[in-house]
């Protein structure tokens, strides 16, 4: 007698499947986006048919009601890193759909530095010009080059400069309106292996003294890579994270 296995695909239904909260209703119907291709071609639809659209990233700053969305849920699942080096510095394009902390992870390992006091934080890439998010002084309006954004109004894929985007603290010119969906984001990163210099008065004081009691020099002073652990063992756990209410984190 043959064996065959059998395969019971798992269907996503509700919103308190998708985040972090675990909050969240019935969802009439979503879709997986693998690619910024078929990001683009969700929304489009979505917006062509005049269905009701929630774009949903890590679901860690998503808060949903018991009743659900009546209407299509896309999730951004698009992966992928470009690297383009120049002498001293290199280019890092990430789709909107990479976890962030693994691109910070993969930045530390390669000796790039200016993302390493970000680690820590929930969410994906796409979701961190949102909110322009930021630890220790540091925030990822200091190291973006480019966004490429959809624009909803046309359904027209736009490259943003800098100075283009209104970044200020923890807030950008796509925080609070959801006519932009953000496709990949472009940082340029120093090659170093020391993290940028900690900006925030009150982090030398508490740094100054390990468990044992042991003096340790400041993390301007230290790498990547210690800065990263020191986030680990030392930041205070968050139930939430930046990112944007139409488009979760």
């Amino acid at each position: 007698m043959e064996l065959r296995s059998v395969i019971w695909p798992f269907v996503l239904t509700r919103l308190d499947e998708l985040t972090t909260l675990r909050l969240g209703g019935p969802i009439r119907r979503i879709e997986h986006a693998k690619t910024a291709g078929e990001l683009i071609d969700a929304v489009r639809s979505a917006d062509a048919a005049g269905e009701p659209l929630l774009i949903v990233g890590g679901g860690s700053n998503l808060v949903a009601a018991d009743a659900g969305w009546d209407g299509v849920v896309v999730l951004v699942e698009s992966t992928g890193v470009d690297v383009q080096g120049h002498d001293d510095t290199v280019c890092v394009t990430a789709q909107a759909g990479v976890a962030w902390d693994e691109l910070v992870a993969q930045s530390v390992a390669a000796g790039w530095s200016g993302l390493a006091a970000m680690s820590g934080i929930p969410g994906l890439t796409g979701a961190t010009p949102v909110q322009n998010v930021g630890a220790y002084g540091s925030e990822v309006a200091d190291s973006i080059v480019e966004l490429q954004v959809l624009d909803r109004n046309d359904g027209v894929v736009r490259s943003f400069a800098p100075e283009q985007c209104g970044f200020a603290f923890r807030t950008s010119a796509f925080k609070h309106t959801d006519r932009f969906v953000v496709l990949e984001v472009t940082f340029r990163l120093r090659r170093s292996p020391d993290s940028m210099p900690v900006r925030y008065r009150s982090w030398p004081a508490g740094w100054a003294s390990s468990r044992a009691g042991r003096r340790r020099r400041p993390p301007s002073a230290r790498s990547s890579s210690s800065c990263v652990a020191a986030r680990a063992c030392c930041s205070t756990p968050q139930i939430t994270t930046p990112g944007a209410s139409a488009r979760s984190s």
